[in-house]
């Protein structure tokens, strides 16, 4: 029973040695796969960050660029006002009034040169088709 005694427990040594090898690799393993998972969160979540600055510069751009666009259309709607207003006067500023006097002859014929015949106007005529 020596043997068999020495051979078991050589054997449970191996069992026990090989089976917290494979153990410490598959923690190892789940180690990594942890890390891995940790450090694409991060990067999800800086992704993730980024765009949402970059949405909000978007977006305040956007809103300084609509007030710029409102102001200049208050400042045009403010000009136009100001001409319609002053419009009267602007173009009595720049009328000019001209007169010129033009000779011509115009021939006038007397009653004595005029030949007038008369002509007979033509009769209507309406003719309708029967069948």
């Amino acid at each position: 029973m020596g043997k068999t005694k020495i051979r078991v427990i050589v054997i449970l040594i191996f069992i026990i040695l090989f089976g917290g090898a494979y153990f410490a690799v598959l923690a190892a393993e789940e180690n990594k796969r942890l890390a891995k998972s940790g450090f694409d969160r991060e990067q999800f979540l800086n992704n993730v960050r980024d765009l949402d600055q970059a949405r909000k510069l978007y977006l305040e751009s956007v809103l300084q660029s609509r007030t710029a666009s409102k102001q200049s259309m208050e400042m045009a709607k403010k000009q136009y006002e100001e001409l319609l207003k002053n419009q009267p006067s602007l173009i009595q500023k720049n009328q000019k009034q001209t007169t010129t006097t033009v000779e011509q002859l115009v021939p006038v014929a007397s009653s004595s040169n005029v030949d007038i015949t008369q002509t007979a106007k033509p009769k209507s005529t309406r003719t309708t088709k029967t069948s």
